[in-house]
């Protein structure tokens, strides 16, 4: 007995010895990305200048005085920003990007710690380990920590979510769900679509092995976490806006101002190339012109309603703002080709989409990359072969998952997390890309370490069963 005990001591010291030397290898590939690069984008500027005013002068808005304050972007990555990017007076854009970027190096590397746990709720030993390696070694979850944006913070609380509510699922439920809600309620903050994790607090109320009142119960407290954390933006909003903006903006310009969304409409009705989409929707943004050379055939259906659409954009380019007019005629040509073609509309658009945003990897105009040490851009069209092949071995780990009894809460809140995410996705995004699914690239990986080395440890644990007899 002592020499078991001590034989597991001595397992555990092993394994956290190789969790410490896996992370810290993780960092340290991360750390080697930021060097080389660095990149705020297009909103990253707005959360700097929101930082900025945090820590400057205490109040969220854009910029001092007299601009007012703000609520078209959720402040949960500005607080982010200006927590860890805030060192003495030096609060620049060069020492902010490098100190974010460095910070986001530990969370990611927490992502996939968190990924760990997640296929750890499988019931096998191998996958948990080739999950948290294959989070750590991501090209994809590494060129976010390079980016001053929301996507390595929303990774994180998405995988957090979805491991506190696989342990509810065997655990103590009123515990582990009201810290799901939280953790949701914190990843609200930082991206609205962290919502469409709102319908997987089903699955733990599915498989716990709990009275129906004992369920009712843990959903309130998950409900009332969810909203003790958000509370204070929409109590602050509701005060000085007379409206609580939940989600912020749905469309902001480049200084943070929100847009009508007649044209976001217009856009859904269409679009499903993500260039495309952009090319149109960016110069909106910033007042620029728009010309016929950007509609592409797919647009309009009849040379009349081409006719029309360029109409339209004469009345925005005289203006150089989106005024009510033309929003509404944006919006009533959004309605009329809604209501001609409810197929294209609702099935054929969807689907499209939906291919192009599992299937297709994050584009190069999206978010470009120098780094050695991620070979990148000499290897970018790798990028596409990895994203199908991970999907594939996803797929093949979600089937597998099904068929083991441990690991069907985790198989059924997979399924759950990617229809919620895909279906909001395609009907609210014109032209979304791979990043929107990157909330769920760790429960990926996941699932793919299952189909990677799942059946080698059945098998073996098949042999030694029957070895024993």
């Amino acid at each position: 007995m002592l020499q078991s005990g001590v034989t597991r001591a001595v397992a555990r010291a092993l394994a956290v010895c190789a969790l410490a030397l896996l992370c810290a290898a993780g960092v340290a590939r991360r750390m080697a990305v930021i060097q080389e690069y660095r990149n705020f984008a297009g909103d990253g500027w707005q959360y700097f200048h929101l930082a900025e005013q945090l820590v400057k002068s205490h109040r969220y808005a854009f910029a001092p005085p007299p601009v007012p304050p703000a609520w078209t972007r959720l402040p949960g990555y500005p607080l982010f920003v200006a927590w860890f990017g805030h060192f003495g007076d030096n609060f620049q854009p060069d020492n902010v990007g490098y100190l974010v970027a460095r910070a986001q190096c530990f969370v990611d590397v927490l992502t996939a710690l968190f990924a760990f746990l997640l296929a750890r709720e499988a019931g096998l030993r191998a996958p948990p380990w080739l999950a948290l390696a294959l989070c750590l070694g991501s090209p994809l979850l590494a060129l976010c920590v390079a980016y001053v944006l929301t996507e390595t913070l929303a990774i994180c609380l998405a995988t957090l979510t979805l491991w506190l509510l696989l342990r509810a699922c065997r655990g103590d439920l009123r515990r582990w769900l009201a810290l799901a809600g939280a953790a949701l309620g914190v990843g609200m903050l930082v991206r609205a679509d962290a919502v469409t994790l709102a319908p997987c607090f089903a699955v733990p109320l599915l498989f716990a092995r709990a009275p129906t009142g004992e369920k009712a119960r843990a959903s309130l407290l998950a409900l009332l976490a969810a909203l003790a954390v958000v509370a204070p933006w929409l109590l602050r909003n509701q005060a000085r806006f007379r409206a609580p903006h939940p989600t912020g903006a749905e469309w902001v310009t480049k200084q943070g101002d929100p847009l009508p969304t007649g044209a976001q409409a217009w856009l859904r009705t269409w679009a499903v190339d993500p260039e495309q989409a952009a090319h149109l929707a960016w110069p909106i943004t910033r007042g620029a012109p728009l010309g016929p050379w950007m509609l592409p055939p797919e647009a309009y259906d009849t040379a009349d309603e081409r006719a029309r659409v360029l109409k339209i954009f004469d009345d925005y380019n005289r203006s150089g703002i989106v005024t009510p007019s033309v929003d509404e005629a944006f919006r009533k040509l959004a309605d009329e080709r809604r209501a001609r073609d409810r197929v294209r509309y609702f099935a054929r658009l969807p689907w499209k989409r939906l291919r192009q945003l599992w299937r297709e990897p994050v584009p190069e105009w999206e978010m470009p990359i120098q780094s050695r040490a991620l070979k990148l851009p000499e290897a970018r069209a790798q990028l596409l072969p990895l994203t199908e092949r991970t999907l594939l071995l996803a797929l093949i780990g979600l089937a597998l998952s099904f068929s083991l009894r441990r690991a069907r809460p985790l198989a059924v809140l997979a399924v759950v997390a990617a229809v919620a995410r895909s279906l909001a996705i395609v009907f609210v995004v014109p032209g979304g890309t791979q990043r929107y699914t990157f909330e769920l690239l760790p429960l990926q990986l996941a699932l793919a370490a299952i189909a990677i080395v799942a059946p080698a440890e059945l098998i073996l644990r098949k042999l030694a069963t029957r070895s024993n007899f």
